[in-house]
């Protein structure tokens, strides 16, 4: 793995922005329990003194926040990072533990909500590939690679229906309307389905064709803002086809009609 230190150059004063020295204390307190726990439930951190991982610069930290998820097995994981991530947002902290990365947000409701929660759910379900493209795209925004940023957010969402449909390849507008095609819509007026996966989904399509695509030329200059807009579709594309999915495939286990293939899309 690489670890947070080698992906980012930042100074601890534009990790630690948002916090003065006590709450930066207390802060690492509430790490150095968690770190030392056999277990990783989210009741169990506490404030105690800290004599070693209290010392580290936040940099460092990271680093060991990471390599500790990447030691762990299975539901170990999720455990350990549900409870970072317990602490970070108790604490107003704007950095959150992805998938085994340390990540920075924003204060927007997408940033601190969804998107934790949408890529928990990809990692249960086994949507990695999807994961590993959302996390670079959140890395190329780190590093004002705007362009790279909407590219690996188109390229996420992308990932995610094919896992849907079990399909190789394919655009998103393509999977999108094989998807119409095959009834996943199908609590959504029928007069209106295709129009609907036409016009909300593909926006992520439109943003990379026509704004970050390669006949844009590599001097255009593409603003943050377009980015953030980009990963935020995507992070929302995301929540809404992890609970659809999830949805589909509770009413096929709880249905013993031998007609279940019909009201299943995939």
């Amino acid at each position: 793995m690489i670890p947070f230190s080698a992906r980012y150059n930042m100074s601890i004063e534009e990790i630690t922005a948002v916090l003065n020295e006590g709450d930066t204390n207390k802060l690492k307190r509430m790490i150095s329990k968690l770190l030392d726990e056999d277990t990783f439930s989210e009741e169990n951190y506490s404030l105690i003194d800290y004599e070693y991982y209290g010392e580290r610069e936040w940099i460092e930290l990271f680093d060991i926040l990471e390599y500790k998820y990447d030691s762990l097995l299975g539901v170990e994981k999720l455990e350990f990072q549900r409870a970072i991530n317990v602490i970070f947002k108790e604490s107003m902290f704007p950095w959150r533990l992805i998938d085994g990365h340390i990540i920075g947000i924003d204060s927007s409701y997408v940033q601190r909500e969804i998107i934790p929660l949408s890529l928990e759910k990809m990692k249960i379900e086994g949507f990695d590939e999807a994961i590993k493209e959302f996390n670079k795209a959140q890395h190329a925004l780190i590093t004002k690679k705007y362009k790279l940023a909407i590219h690996y957010a188109c390229k996420s969402f992308e990932s995610n229906l094919k896992v849907v449909l079990g399909e190789q390849k394919g655009t998103a507008k393509q999977l999108i309307d094989k998807l119409t095609e095959k009834g996943f819509f199908y609590d959504f007026p029928a007069d209106a389905d295709q129009s609907f996966g036409d016009n909300v989904f593909t926006a992520l399509d439109f943003i990379r064709n026509r704004i970050a695509g390669h006949a844009q030329g590599d001097n255009v200059e593409i603003g943050e803002e377009y980015a953030k807009l980009a990963i935020n579709l995507a992070a929302v594309y995301h929540a809404f086809f992890m609970d659809k999915y999830q949805a589909c495939r509770t009413s096929y286990t709880q249905e013993s009609d031998s007609d279940i293939e019909d009201y299943i899309p995939f």
